[in-house]
């Protein structure tokens, strides 16, 4: 189950977690995907992701899943969640900078804009337009 969680920032004061140096921007919203009371995978919707390209926003960031829990589809569940926030908002558009789910965004119809060096590592710009 992948659900969103509204006031994220609130939600992170009371957990502890909003010193995690990838939530470095105040995000948008968060959504956690759990199984049997577990948390499987998190995903935030933040303004700001990728310094070099502040004049895109929102983005799908902070990507997570447990390892025992990978390929089962949540990651793409936790970009839907994601991309339905972004639309319900009122955003056109959605941004994701990634080196490791390059896969799920093209299958969910996600375009290729740009490969950057991003903190030393090859990272895969991507867009969706609703």
């Amino acid at each position: 189950m992948v659900v969103s969680i509204h006031s994220a920032y609130q939600c992170f004061l009371s957990v502890g977690l909003s010193q995690l140096h990838f939530l470095s921007a105040v995000p948008i919203d968060v959504c956690v995907s759990s199984y049997e009371n577990e948390l499987c995978g998190v995903a935030a919707l933040k303004s700001e992701s990728i310094t070099t390209h502040s004049h895109l926003s929102p983005w799908a960031a902070a990507g997570l899943v447990n390892p025992l829990y990978r390929r089962r589809g949540i990651g793409a569940d936790l970009v839907r969640v994601l991309e339905g926030t972004a639309r319900s908002l009122g955003y056109s558009r959605i941004y994701c900078g990634t080196s490791t789910a390059n896969r799920i965004l093209e299958r969910r119809g996600w375009q290729f804009v740009e490969e950057v060096m991003y903190n030393g590592e090859d990272v895969s710009i991507y867009e969706k337009v609703f």
